[in-house]
């Protein structure tokens, strides 16, 4: 199960505007960079197994949009 917190930190207001491109790589940066942040979190807390259901589940949003 995803973290709820990591929701409101993430832009998915971005996502309707995927078919321009300067929207997408941006909304890439932001979330990706969020993604690196919460594993820097979780790395230093020890926590691998939330860190990778966050990825998993970011992995599947992101794959839903291309």
């Amino acid at each position: 199960m995803v973290n709820i917190t990591v929701m409101p930190l993430c832009p998915l207001y971005i996502s309707p505007f995927w078919c321009m491109n300067s929207a997408a790589i941006i909304w890439l940066i932001i979330t990706y960079s969020c993604l690196f942040q919460f594993f820097l979190l979780h790395l230093f807390f020890g926590n691998f197994r939330s860190i990778l259901e966050i990825m998993l589940g970011w992995a599947r949003i992101i794959h839903s949009f291309l």
